[in-house]
């Protein structure tokens, strides 16, 4: 990374990551291929059976493709399946120059053992490959060892038909843990084609028919020489309603969301997101406790803020500083207040009962600053404020400024103290729970993390032993 990429991460500290370790030449194993022993011919029939079915139900995917546009020749995707407690002949599954690619091998559990599976991309035309196989099975013997030619690929392979969604699904979590109309982020792998148009092609596909089933998609994707990544919100009944999607994929995994996943969103997509997530509110009745932020001020104009903050519980130490949060502080002490961490929230399609109010106290000026020696009293005068308005409301009282310095080291401060006062109802009698931040960093410290942590005291009020 260059040194001007460096300084817009200045808080990422990678040390000590790698080691080093002598090479180890991998071990190509050995013992005898185990086969479940088969009759020779019932076995051959049947698996021809199962692939002229497969045969009869890809000619409707034929008709299906060209009656919407899209081109015939997409190709297949077969499941192999072994018996439960047999391998599958894997390597012999794949055929380069016939363009037959394995996607996906796994192992999933049966009745009492596991039985191996294949996904694999047949490409049109090519399925007479797979006959051959098995035709060669029945009708030839191998000079050398006297036994049917393609005798271990063909006896390890119990069942062949069409993949089924679960087919594609490759990471450790259950596929069968979530549930059909459960709505979640997919990282769906798309298979890349012989061409850079022909990824394209799968590409486009997949987004026309995703946009045609209601399927939200990230806005990018990340293209490799062999597959297409990006990420889909969907349930699994809206992948089912499409064959065409299913013939797009290589791989689908639960996408690891985070955050990023939805800043780097266009402002039209975010808006569509906010909209579901206001459509799953389940509003906060009067009883509830609340958590009453001293900070900047709060937009509750925002409308993931707005149901969980009334009008009439925002205040400030000054009228003349106004409600609204001037610096953006506030507000997002206020999201993190209400969902904790939104990312967990948007990918989930429940209900989101609120459990808390929030009530906001602004204790900071648009512009300039409060003499220190007034810390204690606003601090104390913004608490009364909000009990005033509502003087029978259990709350919580957030504050998340401090004081730049730690010269106190732990000593009393005049806003400390104040502090100490209110929590513990030594001129009132009434107790308080007050939560504060241990204060900031200091940039200059950053290269020594963590280790400045030890060293950097706890910022003024965050002394306080009451709090």
């Amino acid at each position: 990374m260059p040194a001007s990429e460096r300084k817009n991460f200045p808080h990422i500290l990678l040390t000590d990551t790698a080691k080093s370790e002598r090479y180890t030449y991998p071990s190509k194993g050995g013992g005898e291929f185990r086969l479940k022993i088969r009759d020779r011919k019932d076995h051959g029939e049947r698996l021809k059976e199962q692939l002229n079915l497969i045969q009869q139900q890809a000619q409707g995917l034929v008709e299906q493709r060209s009656t919407i546009g899209v081109r015939s020749d997409f190709g297949l995707y077969l499941q192999f399946e072994s018996d439960p407690g047999f391998p599958l002949k894997l390597e012999s599954l794949e055929d380069q120059r016939s363009g037959i690619e394995l996607l996906v091998a796994k192992e999933q559990e049966g009745e009492d053992k596991k039985v191996a599976t294949a996904t694999v991309y047949v490409p049109e035309g090519k399925l007479v490959h797979l006959f051959k196989i098995v035709e060669k099975y029945l009708a030839e013997t191998n000079k050398k060892s006297g036994e049917p030619k393609n005798k271990k690929l063909v006896e390890s392979i119990a069942n062949i038909k069409l993949a089924s969604l679960k087919a594609f699904w490759t990471d450790e979590e259950e596929f069968d843990s979530i549930a059909k109309n459960e709505k979640i982020w997919w990282e769906a792998w798309l298979r890349a084609g012989e061409n850079l148009e022909e990824q394209n092609e799968i590409l486009g596909l997949f987004r026309d028919q995703s946009a045609r089933h209601q399927i939200s998609l990230s806005k990018n994707e990340i293209f490799f020489p062999e597959r297409t990544v990006l990420l889909a919100y969907a349930s699994k009944a809206q992948f089912l309603e499409s064959i065409f999607l299913l013939n797009c994929l290589a791989e689908l995994r639960r996408a690891k969301v985070t955050a990023e996943t939805f800043t780097r969103l266009s402002r039209i997509e975010q808006r569509e997101w906010v909209e579901r997530i206001k459509a799953r509110f389940i509003r906060p009745h009067d009883g509830v406790p609340a958590i009453c932020i001293l900070d900047t001020g709060v937009n509750n104009g925002h409308p993931l803020i707005e149901p969980g903050l009334d009008d009439k519980d925002m205040h400030t130490y000054n009228p003349n500083w106004g409600l609204a949060d001037h610096d953006g502080h506030g507000t997002e002490m206020a999201g993190l207040s209400l969902y904790g961490d939104l990312s967990e929230v948007l990918n989930d399609d429940q209900p989101i009962p609120l459990q808390h109010k929030l009530e906001s106290v602004k204790i900071l000026p648009p512009s300039g600053e409060n003499p220190p020696e007034l810390y204690g009293n606003i601090t104390k005068e913004a608490v009364a404020r909000a009990e005033i308005s509502s003087p029978f409301r259990n709350r919580a009282i957030c504050l998340a400024v401090t004081t730049t310095e730690f010269r106190d080291r732990g000593q009393p401060s005049s806003w400390s103290a104040a502090i100490d006062q209110l929590c513990s109802g030594a001129e009132d009698e009434q107790t308080r729970l007050m939560l504060i931040s241990a204060g900031n960093v200091n940039f200059d410290s950053l290269a020594d993390y963590p280790a400045s942590n030890q060293t950097e005291g706890i910022h003024d009020p965050g002394q306080s032993w009451n709090a």
